[in-house]
């Protein structure tokens, strides 16, 4: 079972991969496409990374983010609606490079790494920190409440190092245009977080005063 749970993390790993670029250099009619290599690259290694990562430190995990799949109706509109917002936006990223229509400076790319790295650091501190990191919305037996680490700050951090690391690689490819429309993202994660606190609500003990005593959802003093 480890075996094909493996084999079919690096499968649908390599499927992503030329899904993407498959997407990006038609858009841009051409491969001669600095932006989208560039992409591509960091996009390989945060998942070799990742990968690796899990198997060694977080195998349970690993093995039910894969295998695991939701099946209510709502979340899973919202999963399909989020897909066809990143495929629109590498869309318009690749048209906007083919027509050079507002593109951003050279300094993204600093500002994008910065971002990610940033991101990717949380992303690790969630992973430490909580258990019970599905791609599922559900409450297990025996699940006890995670207020520690970043979520002495946040509820939600994994949404968070998310939304990083989304906005990072936009920078890297940098069409104005796309990042303003990956802002429906939003709209989203919105309604994804209301349904998934609304189970923790009625199914986590203590979520309840946990939600009076951590204010912010994804951003300190914001969201």
């Amino acid at each position: 079972m480890k075996d094909k749970v493996v084999l079919f993390a690096i499968l649908k790993y390599i499927i992503d991969i030329v899904g993407l670029a498959f997407i990006l250099f038609v858009s841009a009619g051409t491969i001669n496409y600095f932006e989208a290599w560039f992409l591509l690259i960091e996009i390989a290694i945060l998942g070799i990374v990742y990968g690796i990562y899990m198997f060694i430190n977080k195998k349970n995990i690993m093995k039910k983010r894969i295998l695991e799949c939701e099946k209510r109706k709502k979340e899973l509109i919202l999963i399909t609606l989020s897909i066809l917002l990143i495929i629109i936006e590498l869309i318009i990223s690749g048209i906007s490079f083919r027509f050079n229509i507002l593109l951003m400076p050279n300094w993204r790319y600093i500002l994008s790494i910065v971002i990610l790295v940033f991101g990717c650091t949380l992303f690790i501190s969630v992973v430490n920190t909580n258990d019970y990191l599905f791609t599922t919305i559900k409450v297990e037996v025996k699940q006890h409440l995670i207020q520690n680490g970043p979520y002495k700050y946040i509820r939600h951090p994994m949404y968070t190092s998310v939304i990083l690391i989304y906005l990072s690689m936009g920078l890297v490819l940098g069409s104005i245009l796309a990042i303003i429309f990956s802002f429906l993202f939003l709209i989203i994660l919105k309604l994804r977080i209301e349904d998934e606190e609304l189970i923790l609500i009625n199914e986590l003990n203590g979520y309840k005063e946990y939600m009076n005593k951590v204010k912010y959802k994804i951003i300190p003093y914001i969201w």
